[in-house]
């Protein structure tokens, strides 16, 4: 089974992850998004997207472990294209097989009063008993 990863700190790793690098020496990016009114819509795309392909999670404080289904990798591309554009403070590393796909998200300590509300819609609230 040959395995793919990314993280955003780095080069793209394959055709097939997308890019979204940052150079490791920019300053800490402040703790906003830039979303606004567009959090909404965007927190309800993630949850469907995790109805639909979420197979497991793992929470630590500023640390979120997730895994997928295959047919996620695309979506998951997009998603972090654009989570890494409207979050720059958080990391976003991914690894793919040929059957699943892990997205780790962390954050900043800085981050800590408002981390819970971004990753609980990662989470999809669903009865596979993930949480």
């Amino acid at each position: 089974m040959e395995t793919n990863s990314e993280n955003i700190a780095t080069d793209t790793c394959c055709s097939t992850c997308g890019s979204a690098a940052r150079d490791n020496i920019e300053p800490t990016p402040a703790i906003a998004c830039s979303l606004g009114n567009g959090f909404k819509k965007r927190a309800e795309n993630i949850e469907a997207l995790g109805q639909r392909a979420l197979l497991a999670s793992q929470r630590e404080p500023l640390r979120l472990q997730l895994t997928y289904s295959k047919d996620a990798l695309s979506t998951l591309q997009n998603l972090v294209a654009k989570e890494a554009e409207c979050c720059p403070f958080l990391d976003f590393a991914w690894q793919h097989s040929e059957d699943k796909v892990d997205l780790t998200i962390t954050a900043p300590k800085s981050a800590e009063a408002i981390i819970d509300e971004l990753f609980d819609s990662f989470v999809a609230k669903i009865d596979r008993g993930i949480a």
